[in-house]
């Protein structure tokens, strides 16, 4: 891993920022460390001045997303870089932009579309480039800065794209994105992915075998503590109900980005409740409500039918934002159902057939 700080002659950085890099990157291996169980570490390397690009922020045209806009500005980044650190078989580059650089400058009319949104590595030839030097590059923006976003679970959520991770999903406001995470935890589906969760550790339940009871033990709890993480109901061959159980613990007891609660404030924990399809071919997109296709959360019977309020940053837009089941409530799905039982150290289930 290496981070950088990027600035511009009209926007400079000042040496504090600088210091943001390290405090950064110390809360990124703090999160790794209990999300991989100690099983993936870092080796960082810091570049402890201001680089500076040759032109105004502007005239770069950086804003929006997709990788046309940002080829000019990535290209000149890595070659400045390469000009000031020894870089060689790098899994990441991370590239921040100064906080004297905002939306309110440059008079956008759509938050979405702001400047220098997010950067990847720019796109070369590879007779031209060495791509072992640098595989991949990221850097956020003033998208990454509004509401006060955590700059160190920005990186996470990048860094979980390149070791191949969709995390945009279930929905859009899910692991360590950018609106209003339910947890900073990754997810145990991603974690037996990865690698990070071993099989035993999940209870994978024939539907012919219910009605069954399942005690997990939340996600966000020491990666050591013995037990269920995850429970799993199959039903075709790429689709299956993951349930698991989450504390506003730890690394989730941050309120989240912005004004989000995450999962919570602290002492807050349920269970969440997923329609889990591994088919890439499932038309699913994940940054709309529309929960047709594809991996989605799966809610509360008493939030979908209004008697219980719904909570978070946008609890108010009429889209159940927050999946957080409670203790006491049911999900249904087709002829399933998922009942949140009990609570004590671990958080008890009852899955069963619907008659």
């Amino acid at each position: 891993m290496a981070a950088v700080a990027v600035d511009f002659p009209d926007y400079p950085g000042n040496a504090g920022e600088i210091a943001r890099l390290r405090e950064t990157a110390d809360s990124f291996d703090a999160w790794l460390a209990v999300e991989s169980v100690g099983r993936l570490s870092t080796t960082w390397q810091f570049h402890e001045q201001w680089i500076t690009m040759s032109k105004p922020a502007a005239d770069y045209q950086a804003q929006g997303f997709g990788d046309e806009p940002y080829q000019e500005l990535s290209t000149e980044i890595v070659d400045r870089v390469l000009e000031v650190m020894a870089l060689s078989e790098l899994d990441e580059l991370f590239v921040y932009f100064p906080d004297s650089l905002t939306n309110e400058d440059q008079d956008l009319q759509d938050a979405q579309q702001s400047v220098l949104p997010q950067i990847g590595l720019p796109i070369r030839e590879a007779a031209t480039f060495d791509y072992s030097r640098i595989r991949n590059m990221k850097g956020s923006g003033t998208i990454s800065k509004r509401n006060g976003n955590v700059l160190w679970a920005i990186w996470a959520h990048e860094f979980l794209h390149a070791l191949g991770l969709q995390v945009h999903g279930p929905e859009p406001t899910t692991l360590i994105d950018n609106m209003s995470s339910h947890s900073f935890a990754v997810s145990a589906w991603a974690r037996w992915l990865l690698g990070w969760l071993d099989d035993d550790q999940i209870a994978c339940i024939a539907p012919s075998a219910l009605p069954t009871e399942v005690d997990l033990v939340p996600l966000e709890e020491n990666q050591t503590t013995p037990g269920i993480r995850a429970a799993i109901v199959p039903l075709t061959e790429t689709s299956a109900i993951l349930i698991e159980s989450h504390r506003a613990i730890g690394h989730s007891a941050n309120r989240g980005f912005g004004d989000g609660l995450g999962i919570g404030e602290p002492g807050t924990y349920g269970i969440t409740v997923w329609y889990l399809d591994s088919d890439e071919t499932a038309p699913y997109d994940p940054f709309t409500a529309d929960d047709s296709a594809g991996t989605r959360f799966l809610y509360a019977d008493t939030l979908l039918d209004g008697t219980r309020a719904n909570y978070g940053t946008l609890a108010g837009s009429g889209w159940p934002i927050q999946p957080l089941v409670l203790l006491g409530e049911t999900v249904t799905y087709e002829s399933l159902a998922i009942e949140f039982t009990a609570s004590t150290g671990f958080d008890s289930i009852t899955i069963s057939a619907k008659p």
